[in-house]
């Protein structure tokens, strides 16, 4: 091939076209990986509320979640949550981010805790000795929230934990992460 110009390089030409080319990949990477940032900072976010971490340290897993006999009166019952038997007195800590719903002495649950952690999560503490936090207060997770006990309908010492997604109990234990 000859080209008439004086001067003129094909490779050149063919370069510039490479480097448009190549300038408009990075700048589809650049959008795509602002992109996969921007989900990361939501998800991280999410990630804050979402109930993972058991809300007392020590003690021992008790009456867990499903059907079983009613301490009380022997009737086969669903139990919504998790039981935790420590003695009265263990600290309770948040499992998630979230927002105090509701504290106060309910009969059969005792003095509780209600934290909405949004994104549909919400965790309820029974049978507390200690309240530390007020309706409308914002926790963080591993804060400190209260103390458990023996109140309301119990038989000894320990916490009643749930978590609720979207208006439905959830088994606590799913809910625990293990690292």
């Amino acid at each position: 091939i000859t080209f008439p110009e004086k001067g003129f390089n094909p490779g050149v030409s063919n370069l510039e076209i490479n480097v448009d080319a190549l300038a408009r990949k990075v700048k589809l990477e650049l959008n795509s990986f602002y992109d996969i940032h921007q989900k990361i900072l939501e998800n991280k976010e999410k990630l804050a509320h979402i109930p993972s971490i058991q809300p007392v340290t020590e003690g021992y897993l008790n009456s867990g979640f499903g059907y079983r006999k009613d301490p009380f009166d022997g009737i086969r019952r669903f139990h919504h949550g998790q039981d935790f038997s420590v003695y009265r007195g263990a600290p309770i800590q948040s499992p998630a981010d979230g927002t105090v719903k509701r504290t106060g002495y309910r009969g059969g649950f005792g003095k509780y805790i209600i934290i909405d952690h949004g994104y549909g999560y919400e965790t309820k503490y029974l049978h507390l000795s200690k309240i530390n936090v007020k309706k409308g207060q914002s926790v963080v997770r591993g804060e400190l929230i209260g103390a458990t006990g023996n109140s309301g309908r119990s038989t000894a010492p320990h916490l009643h934990y749930e978590v609720i997604y979207n208006g439905t109990p959830q088994n606590p234990l799913n809910y625990f992460y293990r690292g």
